[in-house]
């Protein structure tokens, strides 16, 4: 399955197509409401079911939403990020039970902070704050163990990171400056785990 973003008639839309050994299958819309859909990203389970999930525009207002495959199309997406505010970089995984996970980074608290959310037994759990500090923590990176563990790997900038900061004030912290890579895992019951050492 290959996805991707297309302006027609003024408004970009998530469009996807299978392609297989006899060659690229029939277009299929994902999305269709008013507002950009843009940065799709995909993966697969163990069933061979695709699930896609992408930034989605709405009212001024980007979140980030779902769909899954049925049959030769996708199902209706589904609004996976909760806040007001807008959610960037979503990115998707599956394990080997079929549980997907989605994780994103959000604004939602005056500064990049990221979250996931996993669906389990056909239906979204909570969203679960994976780094929420006053720092600057985004652009996720996600992948499942074979225990069921949710890997979650992400870029760490400063506090005030994009803020403030120039020629006459230089309280923050100038745009890609000091970035770390920083790694969390998520265990199956809930609980936040971290590495000992620096990556």
């Amino acid at each position: 399955w290959v996805f991707w973003s297309e302006n027609r008639a003024g408004n970009f839309d998530i469009f996807a197509r299978a392609i297989d050994s006899s060659g690229p299958k029939e277009q299929v819309q994902v999305t269709k409401d008013a507002g950009s859909d843009i940065d799709p990203v995909a993966t697969t389970t163990p069933s061979g079911q695709v699930w896609v999930t992408w930034q989605g525009w709405r009212n001024g207002v980007a979140a980030i939403y779902a769909a899954h495959q049925e049959g030769r199309g996708f199902s209706q997406p589904a609004k996976v990020s909760n806040s007001s505010k807008n959610e960037w970089h979503p990115a998707i995984a599956a394990d080997r039970t079929g549980r997907v996970a989605v994780a994103w980074d959000s604004y939602r608290n005056g500064n990049y902070d990221v979250y996931a959310r996993i669906w389990d037994s056909n239906s979204w759990g909570s969203e679960v704050p994976i780094a929420a500090t006053s720092r600057y923590e985004a652009y996720p990176s996600i992948a499942f163990d074979l225990s069921g563990r949710l890997w979650i790997t992400y870029e760490e900038g400063s506090r005030g990171w994009g803020k403030d900061f120039g020629s006459y004030s230089s309280t923050g912290v100038s745009l890609y400056q000091g970035r770390l890579i920083k790694l969390r895992g998520l265990e199956p019951g809930g609980r936040l785990v971290a590495l000992d050492a620096s990556l």
